[in-house]
């Protein structure tokens, strides 16, 4: 009896260790009218998410998730096309394992911190929805899906992978990329919601890896850029404009290729046995550049461009190369090659 007794009673204790609040569980959302996270009915079982627990965001039905406490959980899946998920102003929500989003709608103004390994197959990024990818996590864009982030803020600090899918804002959404963003695809980023553009921050690394076409900064997709942009494959098209300071390299057969008007200032960095082309619109220089790879091909060169010494610029194809009211001192090799150098309004050479 003894024996029995005490088995019984490891058994009770294993039981209620299994069952205590805050044990990591499989928490399922079940109030189809929608309420807020931290109301403990409102999940299957009846606790309120905590850490290590994985959330299930998946029950049919169109209603709001209401993020309106600071919370962090393990994982979490959201996989109901009819489901928001708002997270509320002053609210931090971290996610340290991963999020798994391939439909509904992940809403602000609070914030949605990711750690781990996290997938964007389908799904909205919407509104002041603030999205913040942490050094060493990754997320993977994915799925043959446009990836929508109307007015919503994204940040990464981690890396960034874009296999699949075009990616469209507009409203005054913002990518601040610190990280590192990989361009695994041949896909459009453009702004196609309007009202605002598609501002893309670059400070860290802008990658292209994948594919013998091009990558795609539409119109109204300004890039903006102070760190290391790298195609190492295909073309990055910047037809967005945008400031630059930082460093275009372009490994042999791929390009850096600027379809549009465009400020370069000091310091920048055109590097790489492949090429960075100047295709089209007004280039505003503001001082002295490094090149290795710099063609002018057509388009108006504007402001003070200073070529350092050991640097190289082509200035070829057929088009008129235009330089009115600017200066270009040159300390290293211009090689002229087709089309008239035109000037006038006290442009000097």
């Amino acid at each position: 009896m003894k024996t029995q007794s005490w088995r019984s009673l490891v058994l009770l204790l294993a039981l209620f260790s299994l069952n205590r609040p805050g044990h990591a569980a499989t928490l399922l959302w079940t109030n189809t009218a929608g309420g807020n996270w931290s109301v403990a009915a409102n999940w299957e079982p009846h606790q309120v998410p905590g850490a290590g627990d994985d959330v299930m965001l998946t029950t049919p039905g169109g209603y709001v998730v209401t993020g309106n406490v600071v919370a962090t959980v393990k994982n979490i899946t959201l996989a109901n096309a009819g489901l928001t998920f708002q997270v509320l102003t002053n609210v931090t929500v971290t996610v340290t394992n991963g999020l798994n989003f391939s439909a509904g709608v992940i809403s602000g103004p609070g914030g949605l911190n990711l750690g781990g390994s996290n997938t964007w197959s389908g799904g909205i990024l919407n509104g002041a929805s603030r999205v913040t990818v942490a050094a060493g996590a990754s997320f993977t864009i994915s799925g043959n899906v446009d990836h929508d982030l109307p007015g919503a803020f994204l940040t990464n600090n981690g890396t960034i992978l874009h296999t699949e899918g075009r990616i469209r804002g507009g409203l005054g959404s913002v990518v601040n990329n610190a990280g590192t963003w990989l361009e695994q695809v041949d896909a459009d980023i453009n702004d196609e919601y309007g009202g605002g553009p598609l501002t893309f921050n670059n400070s860290g690394t802008l990658r292209k890896t994948v594919g013998a076409g091009s990558t795609r900064f539409l119109t109204g997709v300004p890039l903006n850029h102070s760190g290391l942009v790298d195609a190492q494959s295909g073309t990055i098209k910047i037809n967005g404009g945008g400031t630059s300071g930082g460093t275009f390299n372009a490994t042999a057969g791929a390009v850096c290729n600027f379809t549009a008007s465009h400020t370069f200032g000091a310091g920048s960095r055109f590097t790489g046995a492949g090429a960075s082309l100047l295709a089209a619109g007004t280039m505003t220089f503001s001082g002295a550049i490094t090149s290795e790879n710099l063609q002018w091909n057509a388009g108006i060169v504007a402001g003070t461009l200073t070529i350092s010494i050991t640097s190289t610029v082509v200035i070829n194809t057929l088009a008129d190369h235009d330089m009115p009211g600017a200066t270009v001192n040159n300390n290293g090799t211009v090689i002229h090659t087709g089309g008239r150098i035109r000037g006038g309004l006290s442009g000097t050479i």
